[in-house]
């Protein structure tokens, strides 16, 4: 078994340290993959987020949006995948078999990745944040995309204009976007991407059939095919002055405040929802109906992605 580690500054210390092979020129950052070369196998990285200790400036659901951004933007460049498993409480620190992105001190650095592997295959990968160090959510993404550099297979790059470039490091504004050298090095333990994605919006809309009497109504949800399959929430409500009732997935509840109920948690797929079958709807004149989706309340809420899609006439 062979271990590995990065920090967000200074890795030779840290692989002599851990006792990984270090190329002689280590020193000036002028390799791209780790020593060795490890990737992960089948071009999977299967991980895992751990909401403890995170900020007060982001929760999970925003932390798991900023974590999908970033992977979005390796995979559109090279041909690794990320695979994401759920919450977990399992540290960011230690060798447990566990792939997981998580709060914790990182030694001085803004964040710090961890590796180990055996046979030139990743066997575990652990990105702490520190969150005496990072609260601002745009740094966040910006320290954690040069991180997931790391994670794939990455050392620090000899190109000044790369991402992973860390003599010195660039502003955290810059580390938002990947560069040609950054994606040169993913492509080399993974090859490119082998299309550019097809890109679909989201849409909402209702099928509606008989009279108002006896309507028959159903809610039509397109998935935007950036969040096709992600897990997040789908949300069905309805208002009329100034009530507001949503539907818990069990049936409709008045809501007058606080966290919004979620009628469905799970994989994000097109779908369509029966909302009322025969129904007369008289009574629910000027009423609207309204359907939204995202990775979470917040994350909906922010990126604006609901919709009236029915006036009760």
């Amino acid at each position: 078994m062979h271990y590995g580690l990065t920090r967000f500054a200074g890795p030779l210390l840290a692989l002599v340290l851990m006792g990984a092979p270090v190329p002689a020129n280590a020193n000036i950052f002028d390799y791209i993959l780790w020593p060795n070369a490890p990737k992960w196998e089948g071009a999977v990285m299967p991980w895992r987020y751990n909401p403890t200790g995170q900020p007060d400036t982001v929760g999970t659901d925003a932390m798991l949006a900023i974590i999908n951004a970033d992977i979005a933007k390796w995979e559109k460049v090279c041909a690794i995948h990320f695979q994401y498993q759920g919450t977990t409480t399992a540290a960011p620190t230690s060798n447990d078999g566990i792939n997981v992105i998580g709060w914790a001190s990182a030694k001085g650095y803004d964040a710090y990745t961890q590796y180990w592997y055996s046979n030139y295959k990743f066997t575990d990968v652990d990105i702490r944040l520190d969150p005496a160090r990072l609260t601002n959510p745009t740094y966040i993404e910006a320290i954690l995309n040069h991180e997931l550099g790391h994670a794939v297979g990455l050392d620090h790059s000899d190109q000044n204009e790369s991402t992973m470039f860390a003599n010195p490091y660039h502003t955290y504004e810059y580390q938002l976007t990947l560069r040609n050298d950054d994606a040169a090095g993913c492509a080399a333990l993974y090859g490119a991407a082998a299309t550019t994605p097809v890109t679909t919006p989201y849409a909402f809309g209702a099928a509606i059939s008989g009279a108002t009497k006896a309507l028959t109504l159903d809610a039509q949800i397109t998935i935007a095919s950036a969040d096709l399959n992600a897990t997040g929430d789908i949300y069905l409500a309805f208002h009329n002055g100034s009530s507001w009732f949503l539907n818990n997935g069990a049936g409709w509840m008045p809501w007058t405040g606080g966290a919004l109920p979620v009628y469905y948690h799970g994989s994000l797929t097109d779908r369509t929802i029966r909302v009322v079958a025969g129904f007369d709807a008289t009574r629910l004149t000027g009423g609207s109906l309204i359907v939204g989706y995202g990775r979470g309340e917040v994350e909906m809420l922010e990126n604006g992605r609901y919709s009236v899609i029915y006036t009760f006439p």
